[in-house]
């Protein structure tokens, strides 16, 4: 069954293809018409400008045992999108990073007391970014009840135990988060839900940049949706288990999860990589760190088999790279892309060799193999439709 929805695909001439873009808005209604997911919201942006945009499907009342009037998406609507907020994240540490408040290659017990318990002597913040330093968290992982408590987040960060030996990479879903949002506290002074509504978000004008609730009515979020006829286990545990009870919890969304949290819009999270794209600087023309710092955070880091996921990863530091080969963001030449995926429902990224940002997400939750065969060809589409830049490509994103 079909549902309203509003699209549009803007000219702007110079080469865009416009074609193209209509008809990556067309497959992704498919998608959504076939039952891949129940609502979903695409904005693409190049040089500057929303060169296409989609809001389609229902944010909730999907299934008839809800009891819930269905509601459309709105162009607005937030949706959680999960770890697709982990750059968000790293971000922080980045600005930290290039005010000299933080050294990543220090071990962060020099700044968190009481962190360097259980072996954890020698981890560093790019230990945590890369996902190299064996810390999942999955005790505290366990028990969602105690994360509205952060105090008991901050207990839970010190006595965490590393699941695997530090230096090989297996990706942390959670720990991630929690460790890295108690290390800014620590570097800053500020709450970590502060700094980043004042050093990334406002500067950035993107108040929609939020993880959980952050004082809005969660009854205006999209709801989150498990479609995975298959357990899916990632650092050992079934995500899947109980995956819709608590993540659309009043409990969830009033947390501050960090590393699985963000809750937002696509176009929010399109602009958020456009300000990648411009070396983090805002519109405004102020810059939020230096350019040479966040090269570093897009840059390859590790490229291996992941233990977390039981796949090949290309990490940079708190991003997700493109390959050589197929990867979520098109079949080839992906490997300067960054961006990161969220849940296996959400995807959103930019390439800076065609200047595209995009953000593709959507409140239904698969498998791996969903991930790949719904987001890979419609990121590839988006990007083809951007033509590259004429020459090589210099200066932040050069090789």
């Amino acid at each position: 069954m079909a549902f309203p929805y509003e699209s549009a695909v803007r000219r702007v001439g110079a080469g865009l293809d416009e074609r193209r873009l209509a008809k990556t808005l067309v497959r992704f209604a498919a998608q959504q018409v076939r039952g891949d997911f129940p609502g979903g919201q695409l904005v693409a942006r190049w040089r500057g400008q929303v060169v296409a945009r989609i809001a389609l499907g229902v944010r909730r009342g999907w299934r008839r045992d809800e009891g819930a009037t269905r509601e459309p998406v709105a162009i607005d609507t937030p949706f959680a999108v999960f770890s697709a907020g982990k750059p968000v994240v790293a971000l922080a540490v980045a600005i930290c990073e290039d005010r000299g408040l933080l050294d990543v290659d220090a071990p962060i017990a020099a700044l968190v007391p009481g962190f360097g318990a259980n072996g954890k002597q020698e981890i560093t913040a790019r230990d945590v970014l890369t996902h190299r330093a064996g810390l999942v968290m999955e005790e505290f992982a366990a028990h969602p009840e105690q994360w509205e408590d952060w105090d008991a987040v901050r207990r839970a960060v010190v006595e965490a135990r590393p699941a695997s030996p530090r230096g090989k990479l297996a990706y942390s879903p959670l720990g991630f988060g929690w460790i890295l949002a108690v290390l800014v506290e620590h570097a800053t002074g500020a709450p970590f839900h502060g700094f980043v509504a004042r050093e990334i978000a406002a500067p950035l004008e993107l108040p929609a940049l939020r993880f959980g609730a952050a004082g809005r009515d969660p009854e205006t979020f999209a709801r989150a949706y498990w479609l995975a006829k298959r357990p899916v286990h990632v650092a050992g545990r079934d995500v899947g288990d109980g995956f819709e009870a608590l993540h659309n919890s009043a409990e969830f969304l009033r947390a501050l999860v960090p590393g699985a949290g963000l809750v937002c819009d696509a176009a929010t999270l399109a602009a958020f990589y456009e300000a990648l794209l411009r070396g983090g600087v805002a519109r405004s023309g102020r810059p939020l760190l230096s350019a040479d710092v966040l090269a570093r955070y897009l840059r390859r880091e590790v490229f291996g088999f992941d233990r977390s996921n039981r796949t090949p990863l290309s990490v940079g530091r708190g991003f997700l790279l493109g390959t050589p080969f197929p990867s979520v963001y098109g079949a080839f030449g992906t490997s300067r892309c960054f961006g990161h995926a969220g849940a296996f429902s959400s995807v959103a990224f930019a390439d800076p060799e065609r200047e595209v940002a995009a953000a593709i997400i959507t409140n239904g939750n698969g498998s791996r193999g969903d991930l790949l065969r719904r987001f890979m060809p419609l990121c590839a589409a988006l990007r083809k439709a951007c033509p590259p830049l004429p020459g090589p490509v210099v200066g932040l994103f050069a090789a």
